[in-house]
């Protein structure tokens, strides 16, 4: 296990990795957490996911989906 809290995202988002994008997610916790995650470099975003398989891709989708609604 790796403790998320550790991290900062910018440290998370150098990785550049799907996982790292997963564990970004999952620090969503508060309004604060995002609002900072909406302010994410997109171009970094993008390049994340651009060779992305499609069902990667939607779960990844649903893990956003359920940050958000919690």
């Amino acid at each position: 296990m790796v403790p998320i809290c550790g991290y900062t995202n910018e440290e998370l988002l150098k990785n550049a990795d799907e996982i790292s994008l997963v564990m970004l997610i999952n620090k969503l916790q508060t309004s604060a957490d995002v609002k900072e995650f909406r302010e994410l470099p997109a171009k970094q975003l993008e390049m994340i996911l651009r060779d992305t398989p499609p069902h990667l891709l939607n779960i990844i989708v649903s893990i956003l989906m359920a940050c958000l609604l919690k």
